[in-house]
């Protein structure tokens, strides 16, 4: 299927859950998600009023399924394209059939897209030589959740759950949870009789690749990050008064992490002699993703 001038270029990939890890232990699938196969630009030697195409192909090289849209021109793509030397002839891109329309569309595990931006010099060349270097980036939308069960007995008498499920999700951000164990120095498990707090810690880093510091920059908008508990552990107050939430976005380079702590208090009453209750992160964000750099070199003719 191929589009010209279409509108904008985001991707998302919802992030793999593990499932059965406890207290934070986690098999993760690793950070990448799209493998750049093509970046160029032909020719790299331009002369004064002819034309040059740039190309970029990737492919959705994880496990789920990821939603593409595309914007005009592919300028958040193509982000910088020298445009005082450099105007746009055509832009276009193919997208795998059936896989949406209207600038929106959905890559199963597998699937690639190739964009193409053919460029004319404009605009008169001095003696000397210019240089334009033309970067690239991709931009892909996220939604990873995170999930830990907690366990309040009676006293530690009680025999209660041997394993509380935890899911933990992979992908360029990790988001994971474990708490601070409590009286009972079980992984989750608490006492109503010995312990006063439930100390949990959720944590998102933006995971390191093979290609290194750079490869990706990840944003995380404060309104976009959501934290939910049982009721028992609320106790009735929101969420902002238990979670030291950030009031401000996060930006976290490759590497980088943030460590959101919560303190609940360990419920008066449970349902028989042990209870198990549930908390949740839920986080949309951003990754930039750093395709590279091309360069191409204007010259006079003769």
């Amino acid at each position: 299927m191929e589009h010209t001038r279409k509108t904008v270029l985001s991707l998302l990939f919802l992030t793999v859950v593990v499932s059965g890890c406890v207290n934070g232990g986690m098999d993760t699938d690793g950070p990448e998600a799209v493998e750049i196969q093509e970046l160029s630009v032909t020719p790299t030697t331009v002369h004064e009023s002819s034309s040059t195409r740039a190309v970029l192909e990737a492919s959705n090289i994880g496990n789920i399924p990821g939603e593409i849209e595309v914007k005009q021109d592919g300028d958040n793509i193509l982000t910088d394209r020298c445009q005082d030397m450099f105007g746009l002839e055509d832009f276009s891109y193919t997208a795998p059939p059936q896989s949406g329309s209207n600038g929106e569309y959905e890559l199963d595990p597998g699937d690639g897209m190739r964009f193409v931006w053919d460029l004319q010099q404009e605009g008169t060349v001095p003696l000397y030589d210019l240089d334009c270097n033309m970067n690239f980036q991709l931009p892909f939308n996220y939604t990873v959740q995170a999930t830990s069960q907690i366990q309040v007995k009676e006293d530690l008498s009680v025999e209660g759950a041997e394993e509380l499920e935890s899911q933990s999700s992979s992908g360029p951000m990790l988001a994971a949870i474990e708490t601070i164990p409590g009286a009972a120095e079980q992984a989750s498990t608490y006492s109503i009789e010995d312990d006063d707090t439930i100390t949990v810690h959720m944590q998102l880093q933006n995971q390191e690749t093979e290609d290194g510091y750079g490869t990706g920059v990840v944003n995380v908008d404060s309104e976009a990050l959501e934290i939910d508990a049982s009721d028992e552990l609320r106790n009735g107050e929101d969420i902002e008064d238990l979670c030291e939430i950030p009031e401000e976005g996060l930006t976290m380079h490759e590497g980088g992490s943030e460590l959101i702590t919560c303190d609940f208090e360990v419920p008066e009453d449970i349902n028989g002699p042990a209870q198990i209750f549930d908390i949740e992160i839920s986080v949309d964000y951003t990754y930039v993703r750093n395709a590279g750099t091309r360069s191409v070199e204007v010259t006079q003719r003769g």
